[in-house]
């Protein structure tokens, strides 16, 4: 007997093979849960992938005909060819002209050689009130060529906040062009400071502004301070007036010397 049933031993072997198999592959199939059917997945992912390149390069000349599968060649309808090597040579052309870095921010298309450069020698300028005048040096570079002039103005900002020099107080406000002869690389003006009582102050500030060029063949840049707005993209300077008063001040001399010197140092 029991040679009679280990005969059906093979074929139960087999069919419980096959039954495994069969789940594997609809499990893999459906779910993708299994390691065949995650690799199942990757291939058809990449073919797909490859067949998107291949329609990419090989499309028709002229994008809006498109043409049926099986479809006979009509004189009405243009055949989908590959590109000939002339167009894939005319399309990364037009690739690599695109990609080129754009012209510079405020470069001109005249010739750097012919235009200069005008702006402040550098971003702030001290001053003595004692010397009642401050100045201000403008720097050209680049060939030099020609007369070039060019505007400049005293600048308050009235929302800038303390220390800062009033205009027709503690300075004039001032409004010039000045002018770089043929060959001429540096030009400085002056600024007229006003003195102030001997009441001791702190040093105050007020802003220059390169504003436009008059005549000559030249453009604005050099150093420059940041805007507290974006009301003018000019060049922008600063001059200090540095107080050169003693501090404390307007206190008697016996009153320093005396014992009680302190307290008038405080009271003043």
């Amino acid at each position: 007997l029991l040679d009679d049933e280990s005969c059906y031993m093979p074929f139960i072997l087999i069919a419980l093979l096959g039954a495994f198999l069969l789940v594997v592959f609809f499990e893999g199939a459906i779910l993708d849960s299994t390691f065949l059917g995650i690799r199942c997945r990757r291939r058809w992912d990449r073919f797909e992938e490859e067949l998107e390149t291949r329609q990419i390069f090989d499309m028709p000349a002229d994008p809006q005909v498109k043409v049926e599968a099986g479809d006979a060649p009509t004189p009405g309808k243009a055949q989908q060819m590959p590109w000939s090597a002339d167009q894939v040579e005319g399309f990364w052309t037009a690739v690599r002209e695109q990609s080129e870095p754009a012209e510079a921010l405020g470069e001109s298309s005249t010739p750097a050689a012919e235009v200069d450069i005008v702006g402040f020698a550098q971003r702030d300028f001290p001053a003595l009130e004692a010397d009642l005048k401050a100045r201000v040096k403008l720097e050209r570079t680049g060939s030099c060529k020609g007369v070039v002039s060019v505007r400049v103005a005293t600048w308050q900002n009235k929302g800038a906040g303390a220390f800062q020099a009033q205009a027709g107080a503690d300075y004039v406000h001032t409004d010039v062009q000045v002018r770089f002869e043929d060959g001429q690389k540096e030009s400085t003006f002056e600024i007229e400071l006003l003195a102030t009582d001997r009441t001791w102050l702190p040093s105050r500030w007020f802003w220059v502004e390169l504003k436009e060029v008059v005549s000559g063949r030249a453009s604005l840049s050099g150093p420059s301070l940041a805007r507290w707005d974006t009301s003018s993209e000019c060049p922008l300077a600063r001059v200090c007036i540095v107080q050169d008063d003693t501090f404390p001040s307007e206190i008697p001399e016996e009153k320093l010397t005396s014992p009680e010197a302190e307290f008038w140092l405080c009271y003043y």
